[in-house]
Order: structure tokens, then C-alpha cells, then sequence
């Protein structure tokens, strides 16, 4: 509700100075009312997150469940837990690969 107030009024007075602003894509952290509100404003095409906060993220659940120790000690949980970090960079199967082959 606060972001889309800020998002509006941001908008409406780029509108009143003729500043035009059409987002196709955004980047933020993965708070849910920030991007909820970007597609209620702006309506861009789609979102990607930060992986730093992505990463942040799952090392927060990885204390939340009681894991820190065991990632620390155990090079098999800590393997786990970063190939899961690293997943975000493997491509899905629906984004076209832009990469060398």
C-alpha cells in the first residue's frame, strides 16, 4: 500500500514535469508488496530478483531450521545448501540461452 502510494506519486509527477516512464522489467529483493506493487503501477513484463538477496535469503532459512552448525561441519550439507544457491543461474527451460556454446 506504501509502495504503490510512493510508486503513483513518483509517476504522477514525472507525468507533470513530461517525463514518460514505460518499465518493461524490474529488479528488486524479493519482498512480495514491493513487487506486487511495481506490477500494479508500472505493469512490467516480469520481475528478477537479487541473488544477493535470493542468497541472504536461504542462508536465513538455513538458521530458521536449525542448519548453520551442520552446514559449518558437514561438507556435504554445505555442498547442498550452496548448489542450491547456485541453481538461480542455471537457465529455465523457457528463457532463451543467450550464452556461449
Amino acid at each position: 500500500e506504501d509502495y504503490v502510494f510512493a510508486f503513483q506519486t513518483l509517476l504522477a509527477e514525472m507525468e507533470h514535469r513530461d517525463l514518460h516512464v514505460a518499465l518493461r522489467r524490474t529488479r528488486c529483493d524479493f519482498e512480495l508488496a514491493l513487487m506486487s506493487a511495481l506490477t500494479t503501477v508500472f505493469a512490467p513484463e516480469g520481475h528478477k530478483g537479487c541473488h544477493f538477496h535470493f542468497a541472504q535469503a536461504v542462508w536465513r532459512n538455513v538458521q530458521s531450521c536449525g542448519l548453520a552448525s551442520a552446514y559449518q561441519n558437514n561438507p556435504n550439507v554445505r555442498a547442498f545448501i550452496r548448489k542450491t544457491v547456485a541453481l538461480a543461474f542455471v537457465p529455465s527451460p523457457t528463457s532463451e540461452w543467450r550464452g556461449r556454446r
